[in-house]
């Protein structure tokens, strides 16, 4: 009786080891569904950015270095498009973007985003000086601090900067062009040539060129693409029209013309119409430069800095200088003005003020041995 009880108790404790009996046993592992993807970022070039970037795929987005890798996880089986964003304007992705992932569930796949960062102009103010013998280009921070040379052969009128900072456009006399180079210097490249050329300005995308010329006799505007083919003429006339700027919102260009005895400014749209007078001075005055807004132009006129609105109201002296004043350009978030001041005890310097008038000029430049001019604030903040 004793051993048939054990036997009994032995074989109940075997079923139940088994699986067998009433006892479900042990619940199997859940099927996976989700996996991961790992994503790197190599970055190469100049001014790459500190703040870095997000990544990001389906539900999932991640901050990401220049150069760094992270995974983003949770995500479901099957394809997903994984995407690179808040990338600076000088910095470009070779390859998709977004890239096409194939997820693997309880795996981690792999992708790479290659990127190449250019040379970015970001609040520093390009500008013109003879302290290496010749009136070469120099760049500067906007309190005049780092001052770098990136020209160091011609005769150069700086024109324009590039709406991301990227490039400079100008003229280079003892080569009798316009030229663009990028924004340290390199790649100097010549455009168009031509004998008597003057200053250029590009349009907001940077696909086209407004430049005069007096390739006809007289000085002309004429557009051509960024590349200097398909030159066309934009104004006709005996008067002499110079130094356009090209309007932030790409229709219109904002120039000099002297159809009477002194310079005045004046706008048109950009295939020659809408010819419209926006001062009416007997003394000549300067280029004008758009604000980033589109909404006022600052220029010079004799001693004083001075701002219009865009259709020619509320003229605005901004600065008297007891001295000539020259060549105005807005600071990225127009709150300030930069420009070159006739010192008295000669040469040239160049000094920043309040836009609004505000405050005192500050002399940013400071060499009494040299002449520095023209001053052009990059657009980038």
């Amino acid at each position: 009786m004793y051993k048939s009880t054990l036997l009994s108790l032995v074989l109940s404790f075997l079923l139940v080891s088994c699986g067998g009996g009433d006892s479900t046993g042990s619940e199997p592992p859940p099927e996976l569904t989700t996996g991961a993807v790992e994503v790197t970022t190599s970055t190469t070039g100049d001014d790459i950015d500190g703040d870095g970037f997000t990544v990001a795929a389906a539900n999932a987005s991640s901050s990401i270095d220049p150069n760094d890798t992270t995974i983003l996880t949770d995500l479901s089986e099957g394809s997903v498009d994984v995407e690179l964003s808040g990338l600076t304007s000088n910095c470009t992705i070779t390859g998709d973007n977004p890239k096409n992932v194939s997820v693997t569930a309880g795996d981690t796949t792999s992708t790479t985003f290659d990127l190449e960062c250019e040379a970015q102009l970001r609040n520093e103010i390009v500008f013109l000086s003879d302290r290496d013998s010749y009136p070469y280009i120099f760049v500067m921070n906007e309190d005049g601090s780092d001052v770098r040379q990136l020209t160091n052969v011609g005769n150069h009128y700086i024109g324009d900067i590039s709406s991301d900072g990227t490039q400079i456009l100008y003229t280079d006399f003892s080569q009798d062009g316009l030229f663009r180079m990028n924004a340290d210097g390199s790649e100097q490249q010549k455009l168009i040539s031509d004998v008597n050329i003057g200053l250029g300005s590009w349009s907001p995308d940077e696909s086209q060129i407004a430049f005069s010329s007096d390739r006809d006799g007289d000085y002309e505007l004429y557009i051509t693409d960024a590349d200097g083919s398909n030159i066309n003429q934009l104004t006709d006339n005996t008067y002499g029209d110079d130094s356009p700027d090209w309007s932030p919102n790409s229709d219109k260009v904002v120039f000099r013309s002297r159809p009477g005895s002194s310079f005045n400014l004046y706008t048109m749209n950009t295939d020659g119409t809408g010819l419209r007078q926006l001062t009416s001075q007997s003394s000549n005055v300067g280029g004008a430069q758009w604000s980033h807004d589109g909404q006022k132009l600052v220029f010079s006129r004799g001693e004083d800095i001075y701002t219009i609105n865009a259709d020619g109201s509320d003229e605005q002296l901004v600065y008297d200088g007891s001295r000539n004043l020259f060549n105005p350009s807005w600071s990225p978030d127009d709150s300030k003005i930069v420009y070159e001041r006739n010192m008295s005890q000669g040469g040239y310097e160049i000094y920043v003020i309040d836009s609004d008038g505000g405050g005192q000029p500050t002399n940013i430049t400071n060499s009494s041995s040299s002449n520095d001019k023209v001053p052009f604030w990059s657009p980038v903040q």
